[in-house]
């Protein structure tokens, strides 16, 4: 139990930078908006920022059935302790690597995809060295969430769902923002 209490603070913390993440994209939404940005398959993006909290349910979930019930299954056989190491560097690898692209995108950030003529594209921060590095957070916390509490199922689950989603938004980014912005780049 004690090990399902931390888990459940690390949701609380990572509850309250959802919601500062929140107030920032409605501002720089609006904000881009504003100046003719249009937005992109918002139901894609929509589910991409809900399936976490669908993740950590189910998490939760397959936690209480496999180490509470006296029903047993698993992929591979072990104590949630087993990845407690790997799963808190994977959910500070994420979070720290989140806020340094919220950081360097600046009022560009938000949780949708926008594009606008005359926008360019950035090469700041984590973006020097990744084309997509908040897809990359997201991963990493997500199933850094899963394993601290030995879910395996709901660890492939986020991680089929997560690259699902990546291979349908991602193309879709690229084509679309090659109509819009110039090739230069900041």
């Amino acid at each position: 139990m004690q090990l399902f209490m931390i888990w459940l603070g690390l949701i609380f913390a990572y509850s309250i930078q959802f919601l500062a993440e929140s107030r920032r994209h409605r501002s720089n939404y609006y904000l881009l908006v504003s100046r003719g940005a249009r937005e992109i398959h918002s139901r894609l993006m929509q589910i991409y920022y809900l399936l976490p909290w669908l993740t950590f349910f189910l998490a939760a979930g397959e936690y209480f059935i496999k180490y509470r019930l006296p029903l047993s299954f698993s992929l591979v056989s072990y104590e949630p302790q087993f990845f407690l190491p790997l799963s808190f560097i994977m959910i500070l690898f994420g979070a720290l690597l989140r806020i340094w692209v919220i950081h360097s995108l600046g009022w560009l950030w938000t949780r949708r995809l926008l594009a606008c003529r005359g926008f360019v594209k950035t090469k700041l921060g984590p973006y020097r060295w990744l084309s997509h590095p908040e897809y990359i957070a997201r991963l990493a916390e997500g199933c850094g969430f899963c394993l601290l509490l030995g879910s395996q199922f709901s660890t492939v689950f986020y991680l089929i769902s997560t690259i699902g989603l990546y291979i349908r938004i991602i193309p879709k980014e690229a084509s679309h923002l090659a109509y819009y912005q110039d090739e230069q780049t900041v």
